[in-house]
């Protein structure tokens, strides 16, 4: 680690070299920065220092050099140099979400592929019935080992749950693309075709999927919406239902008086 004094120009010169998969400036971030700066509150040596690869590109670090620029003050900062695999867990001005966790690390599709991953592990330790949702999500550096550990199985996962959001957008991506992963573990070959005939309406050889897709339409232009966890509620019983061979003739949740569904 070094000291370095950074005048708005030098600050001009070392945010050219931001590195590309960075997030754009919050802007309320740099002008209280720059506030603090032009007011001469802003301490010398902040704890945390601007963080350059050993490439020389710009890890963390930008709200802090635009509001010197913005403030035309001259400051004192530590600077440090290290390995870009850090990027996944540093914070710049405001808290990198898993999202963008993923897309530093070069993942596509990376807010998707997070929804996806925190649903599918949520549901996965069925936490109270999905009321605790963000109780047991992995965590950023656990997102990006599992994708480049399972990259071709997530990228199927992402890619055709796509498709089924597109033809219709009954559920979200990330809803298509956790349970799918989830009931794939059950039967794979069962789970795409109960997404097909569900997102597409074609096909349908039980009557619950029917069940099932028009309530979902009906939800798409309901006043009030259902919660998520009664939404996958009625669409793991309708799955449980089919995979047994039963036909519904009504489809319905009740959590006062019923245990949230296990996958079967």
């Amino acid at each position: 680690m070094e000291q370095k004094t950074i005048t708005p120009e030098i600050a001009k010169k070392m945010l050219e070299n931001n590195i590309i998969s960075n997030r754009k400036p919050t802007v309320a971030n740099v002008n209280r920065y720059a506030e603090m700066m032009k007011k001469g509150l802003w301490i010398n040596y902040h704890v945390q220092p601007i963080i350059f690869s050993n490439e020389g590109e710009l890890m963390d670090g930008q709200h802090r050099l635009h509001a010197v620029i913005k403030s035309g003050k001259t400051i004192k900062f530590n600077v440090v140099y290290a390995d870009k695999s850090i990027m996944p867990t540093i914070d710049d001005g405001k808290k990198r979400t898993p999202g963008d966790a993923c897309k530093i690390s070069g993942i596509p599709n990376s807010n998707q592929y997070s929804g996806i991953m925190t649903l599918y592990t949520n549901l996965k330790n069925q936490i109270n019935g999905l009321s605790r949702m963000n109780s047991k999500s992995m965590s950023k550096i656990e997102l990006v080992e599992y994708y480049f550990n399972n990259k071709s199985h997530i990228d199927r996962i992402i890619n055709t749950s796509q498709g089924w959001y597109n033809k219709g957008r009954l559920l979200t991506w990330g809803t298509y693309g956790a349970l799918y992963m989830l009931f794939e573990e059950k039967n794979s070959e069962y789970a795409q075709l109960f997404f097909d005939q569900l997102s597409t309406g074609k096909g349908v050889v039980n009557n619950t999927i029917f069940l099932l897709r028009q309530r979902l339409i009906n939800e798409k232009s309901a006043v009030k919406n259902l919660p998520q966890p009664i939404l996958i509620a009625l669409i793991i019983k309708a799955w449980n239902a089919v995979i047994s061979g039963r036909e519904l003739k009504n489809l319905s949740y009740n959590p006062l008086s019923e245990k949230y569904p296990e996958i079967n």
